[in-house]
């Protein structure tokens, strides 16, 4: 051979790895080890915390709050569910800018909120023109409330509740308006934050049963597991 044999083109093969780029049927993964208890229970926990974290329900009704008493010069704003037993509960409470603390959280009118409930209706008093004679009203120096009933899904959950303490106040139509418009928003951001707490305390209380059904079981009394 001359010497052109020595720039001869030199063939590269390039080695395939068997069933690379083929459609072969793959095996299902699994885990090497079952989920222990203490991890599906922590796991939950944390889809909860960002669902609620992504909903901002308790947040979004304060700060809702935190508007309408700011805008009508309010002393407090409350949102309160109704039980079952009939009696309220209050849920959220603010005054200007800030949370009330817990005995001013039950300084409210509640022939006033009844009176809400139980006509289904907003009701807008002013003591300057319809004096009350209530205990609450005139312990606590309520000189005007406005207070509205919350509904979710066309049913009655609780009430809106805004009171004045300043003597000379009196309400103006342009606040009722206002607040007749607030009542709306906040009912739904309200029954959303109610559905919330009701997703969270039913996972606390399947805690004990869902940590007992899923606590790993003796190899011996696992069913037998078929290779593929």
């Amino acid at each position: 051979m001359g010497d052109g044999s020595r720039h001869a083109t030199t063939a590269v093969v390039t080695a395939v790895e068997p069933g690379v780029g083929c459609d072969r049927r793959m095996k299902p993964t699994r885990p090497a080890e079952p989920l222990d208890p203490a991890t599906l229970w922590r796991s939950l926990q944390q889809l909860v915390a960002r669902v609620t974290e992504a909903l901002e329900g308790e947040a979004a009704v304060d700060d809702c709050l935190d508007i309408v008493v700011d805008l009508l010069g309010a002393d407090r704003g409350l949102v309160l569910l109704e039980q079952e037993d009939g009696t309220t509960h209050v849920i959220n409470a603010r005054g200007a800018r800030r949370a009330l603390a817990p005995s001013e959280r039950e300084e409210v009118s509640r022939t006033i909120m009844r009176k809400a409930i139980d006509s289904d209706a907003i009701v807008a008093w002013s003591a300057a023109e319809q004096p009350l004679d209530s205990a609450s009203v005139l312990s606590l120096g309520i000189a005007a409330a406005l207070v509205a009933p919350l509904r979710a899904r066309g049913l009655p959950r609780g009430v809106l509740y805004v009171d004045f303490r300043a003597p000379t106040f009196v309400l103006v139509p342009a606040q009722r308006e206002f607040f007749m418009a607030a009542v709306l928003l906040i009912a739904g951001m309200a029954d959303q934050a109610s559905m919330t707490r009701v997703a969270r305390d039913r996972l606390a209380a399947a805690e004990g049963p869902l940590t007992q059904s899923t606590a790993p079981r003796s190899r011996a009394s696992r069913p037998a597991e078929r290779s593929c």
